[in-house]
């Protein structure tokens, strides 16, 4: 998309040079002709928008104006069709304009109530004004105002939220949850999204509540105190060691939604009378796996873990390894392919492209000859981790190539990254290649994870010496068509590296030999 928009200049000249043909017609009938033209002009980038923003449902319309003056200007949105398209209707709307910048917007279901958006249609801005003005209009268009980015954790109010009543306020401490409740909590559980507590209670009041509705156990680091409640929610995410962008809150006090609002922007906020709806908005749709359902325990399994490090006292390194952790390396197939493309979807930290795969490029992989996709499954003493990683391994001349590597945030900090990529190393060393060369596009979510290539001594790859390496080194780059992407490289090593994780190669990955 990005490489044709820049025709879209080109042809809205040429449609501006063939309306100016027009000029000779009479007035009415060059204003009808010209808006065919314009018509057929723009169904290129409109067709364009629509394969760019495919799977995005537009929540508003959004104008960008600037009003340079010192007094108040009044400005006309209107939507109407191109002819006969929208059936004669039109859509008014109009704005006063500060001075200064100012951010106009409108619902889409205000809209849609007069336009079918999807039809064509046009948008005019008019001028409210008794004499020229100088005007300044940065973006106007559709966009969404709500992240595409699927939530990974739900942190819920309790008092007038998961119950009616306040428990402080409260004698008999005597509460029914409130109706679908606990259904919609047990399938957000059951998708993989995780579950905490956020509200303005004490720990030891609420939890032989929670534990009466069968509830205390869904919870992950459930905080009930006075502090503020994006406070509570910042503490809960650093201790699941999640992104800000795909947490949601939900509460019933007005108050308590604008103060995480304010305070942690990135956070979906909802209010408590849509709780029986979450399970139908969009961004709590996510794929459901066997290793989904047991996402919880997994986390709960990490938190005995990090109890044991604490106490004990043990030095980081000695701890991993007593807890005896196995990589065990897979082939890509149909039993896994699903929690492969969930992990896609949801792993952003340890994302070493930042690709986001469907489940057809996922199945057209097996496809590709030289090319070994790797899915990686974790186990340790204190329980099973299930699928944590996945991999693209490609046979170039004499190099072996991870053209992509992406792990699940759970791993983060065990060092199974390298222990995968020491492990490649190893392999490179007992055939007949010459090194490992790693793909690596730096994001502002994954740049920690290119310590990896430090630890090991991989070096950034620089450019060829020769002139025709330096341009075929170049060519090879223009079909990445990304000049972000950066290549670490390292040659053969012959010794195996003090690394806590053992690895399991069920693939056999000494086929990389040449024969």
């Amino acid at each position: 998309h990005k490489k044709l928009a820049n025709k879209v200049f080109f042809l809205s000249r040429l449609s501006y040079k063939i309306q100016s043909l027009s000029a000779f017609l009479p007035a009415r009938l060059q204003w009808k002709l010209n808006d065919k033209i314009r018509g057929l002009g723009n169904k290129f980038p409109r067709n364009l928008n629509k394969q760019a923003l495919k799977g995005i449902q537009p929540t508003e319309l959004v104008c960008v104006a600037g009003n340079p003056h010192a007094e108040k200007l009044n400005i006309e949105i209107s939507l109407s069709g191109f002819g006969d398209s929208q059936g004669g209707r039109s859509f008014r709307r109009t704005f006063d304009l500060e001075p200064g910048w100012n951010v106009l917007s409108i619902p889409i279901n205000e809209i849609a109530e007069v336009i079918d958006i999807k039809g064509l249609h046009r948008i005019c801005i008019v001028p409210q004004i008794e004499k020229p003005h100088f005007l300044q209009f940065s973006y106007c268009g559709y966009v969404s105002s709500v992240s595409q980015k699927k939530i990974k954790l739900l942190v819920t109010d309790l008092d007038n939220t998961l119950w009616d009543g306040i428990v402080v306020e409260s004698q008999e401490h005597r509460f029914e949850l409130k109706e679908g409740v606990k259904d919609v909590l047990h399938e957000l559980d059951k998708r993989g999204i995780l579950l905490s507590v956020a509200s303005k209670n004490t720990l030891g009041d609420v939890r032989p509540l929670l534990e009466k509705c069968g509830l205390w156990d869904l919870f992950l680091y459930p905080k009930a105190n006075w502090n503020p409640k994006s406070w509570n929610i910042s503490e809960i995410v650093k201790a699941l060691n999640i992104g800000m962008d795909s947490v949601a809150f939900i509460d019933d006090s007005p108050f308590e939604r604008a103060e995480v609002i304010k305070a942690l922007p990135a956070v979906r906020v909802f209010d408590a009378s849509e709780f029986n709806a979450l399970l139908g908005k969009e961004e709590f749709n996510v794929p459901v796996t066997d290793d989904s359902s047991r996402r919880r325990e997994m986390y709960k399994s990490e938190q005995v873990r990090l109890d044991v490090l604490e106490t004990t006292g043990t030095d980081y390194d000695k701890f991993l390894k007593s807890c005896e952790m196995i990589l065990t390396l897979l082939g890509l197939d149909d039993g896994n392919r699903d929690r492969v493309f969930e992990l896609v979807q949801r792993t952003n930290q340890l994302n070493y492209s930042g690709n986001r795969y469907t489940r057809e490029y996922l199945a057209g992989l097996l496809e590709q000859s030289g090319v070994t996709p790797v899915v990686m499954r974790c186990e340790d003493n204190c329980g099973d981790y299930g699928i944590v990683g996945f991999a693209i391994l490609t046979r170039k001349d004499a190099s072996l190539e991870v053209s992509d590597m992406m792990f699940s945030c759970r791993r983060q900090g065990k060092k199974v990254e390298h222990a995968f990529l020491y492990y490649l190393l190893q392999r490179v060393s007992d055939s007949n290649l010459k090194d490992c060369v790693c793909v690596y596009k730096r994001t502002d979510r994954n740049h920690h994870a290119g310590q990896v290539f430090a630890d090991l001594g991989f070096k950034r790859q620089k450019e060829a010496k020769s002139q025709g390496q330096r341009a075929k080194r170049e060519e090879e780059r223009a079909k990445t068509e990304d000049a972000g992407v950066e290549r670490y490289v390292l040659g053969r090593r012959q010794r195996a590296g003090d690394l806590p994780v053992s690895i399991d190669d069920k693939l056999n990955l000494k086929f990389m030999a040449k024969g």
